[in-house]
């Protein structure tokens, strides 16, 4: 889209999930890393994976300088409403655990600690994804 004035602002150059591609551990994944190559003065980094079978995307416990948004989403166009699954998302330094089993946003502030990540239950496949946002001219 860049012949547009305003083309240059979108990015289709994601990893797209395809019957083919899966991993062999159920996932896909897509990344926006890309987001800060093309825009390098963008404060945002992420990346997402679709799930098709329970997998621990994150065991330990860990903390970062930024806020973080984590999307959990199911992967049924024709009902976006439906999550056929269970994830356990821990959370503050005590663990508190949050178990995730309909589509949801997740905020984390900068300086919360917080994992583990596991996908137990994927009756059908999940998206999740995570987008990283960064104090002015700090990269992740």
């Amino acid at each position: 889209m860049a012949n547009t004035k305003y083309g240059k602002y979108f990015l289709t150059e994601l990893t797209n999930p395809k019957a083919g591609n899966l991993k062999p551990n159920g996932t896909s994944m897509f990344d926006m890393r890309k987001v800060q190559e093309i825009f390098p003065e963008a404060n945002v980094t992420g990346s997402g994976v679709w799930f098709t079978k329970p997998h621990v995307m994150v065991a330990d416990t860990h903390i970062h300088d930024f806020d973080e948004y984590l999307f959990f989403l199911g992967t049924t166009f024709a009902d976006p409403e439906e999550f056929d699954g269970e994830v356990e998302f821990h959370m503050g330094p005590e663990g508190e655990i949050h178990r995730i089993t309909s589509r949801t946003v997740v905020y984390v502030p900068a300086g919360l600690v917080h994992c583990s990540l596991k996908f137990v239950k994927v009756n059908k496949p999940l998206c999740f994804f995570h987008v990283r946002i960064h104090p002015a001219g700090k990269k992740a």
